[in-house]
């Protein structure tokens, strides 16, 4: 697990909160996932990002049924 970081962001040169565009970073690096603004004090103080991975099943199941049958025969003497 990754240490927290802390970052200082104040306001950028449009005015905005330092923290939106990082939201936004994390946002646009996401393809499936969470991105949490954490608030105490009605200040931004902690974003989190989980990212989930999805699997094809389609794709798995298509890729097992092209595998060959490992088949035993048993002869009795």
């Amino acid at each position: 697990m990754s240490k927290p970081s802390h970052i200082a962001l104040p306001k950028d040169a449009t005015g905005e909160p330092g923290w939106l565009e990082l939201v936004r970073q994390h946002v646009g690096s996401l393809r499936y996932g969470v991105v949490q603004i954490v608030v105490h004090d009605a200040h931004v103080t902690q974003i989190e990002k989980t990212e989930r991975v999805r699997l094809d099943n389609r794709a798995l199941t298509a890729a097992q049924d092209r595998q060959p049958e490992a088949r035993a025969t048993i002869i009795n003497p």
